[in-house]
């Protein structure tokens, strides 16, 4: 492949996917929220949860070459520390990462 100003364009393509927009909504279902200290890694949890599905919902965008996903909703458990996909993520999606995302 012929590089283009020392680039290859393969990864100009690459770099405008990563561009994509992806709205994620996590909800905080009710549960006991406990001391700060707690609260905080609760946060770091839902923070490595965002970079996690984000690399995956990436690269179904790439595999289907979808632009754009709207609306992503998830519900976080705090008591239990677990992520789902929310029924308010719209079809096709919730049908698609349900069955694709185990969480």
């Amino acid at each position: 492949m012929p590089k283009v100003s020392g680039i290859q364009p393969v990864k100009l393509i690459i770099f405008v996917r990563l561009l994509s927009t992806i709205k994620m909504n996590v909800t905080w279902l009710n549960g006991k929220i406990s001391p700060k200290e707690i609260t905080e890694d609760l946060i770091h949890l839902e923070y490595d949860f965002r970079k996690r599905i984000t690399q995956k919902i990436l690269l179904e965008m790439e595999k289907y070459d979808w632009d754009a996903l709207d609306d992503m909703h998830f519900d976080f458990c705090p008591d239990k520390k677990t992520f789902s996909l929310s029924l308010n993520t719209p079809e096709p999606y919730y049908s698609h990462f349900s069955s694709l995302l185990k969480l």
